[in-house]
């Protein structure tokens, strides 16, 4: 959902950088929303107070009272269980949903989804085959077809493209 950026002000609220379409909905007061903590644990989170600032998400935390206990979030990211996601329009896909699904171009298999990598025009799927990686940019030239029920993406990349 996003990254905790730093603590904001001396009473425990943070600012997050927010990686969701719906961040009025996500952030709103009550919202519960998952950290995973350093050596693996993971703690919940209801969101208290919620303002913005510039592109960003002002947010107090309950339980969150000073400045101290806000850093300990910093660089930690927010996520929520996957029966809590939103639906999204025909053709758009969550990240999570993506990743390990396998890549196939007339029939023939190419690897798998090991990663979605946000880029500053697209989103690139990083494919793992044996022996290399490659990123194919999620985009209709290249990706004709994407069926999670199959767990196919369907691909016609330019000769040359997997070499």
């Amino acid at each position: 959902m996003g990254i905790i950026k730093r603590p904001h002000g001396i009473q425990g609220q943070v600012e997050i950088m927010p990686f969701t379409d719906f961040p009025e909905r996500r952030f709103s007061a009550g919202a519960c929303l998952g950290v995973d903590l350093p050596k693996g644990e993971i703690k919940k989170l209801t969101v208290d107070q919620v303002t913005s600032k510039r592109g960003n998400v002002l947010v107090k935390f309950e339980d969150f009272s000073t400045e101290k206990e806000a850093r300990a979030l910093t660089g930690l990211c927010l996520w929520v269980e996957e029966d809590q996601v939103f639906p999204l329009n025909e053709g758009h896909y969550y990240h999570f949903e993506l990743v390990g699904l396998k890549v196939v171009e007339r029939e023939q298999e190419k690897g798998e989804v090991v990663e979605v990598i946000p880029g500053p025009a697209c989103d690139y799927l990083l494919v793992r085959e044996a022996k290399k990686d490659y990123l194919l940019p999620l985009i209709q030239v290249f990706v004709i077809n994407i069926d999670l029920t199959a767990g196919l993406i369907k691909v016609d990349c330019p000769e040359g493209f997997w070499e």
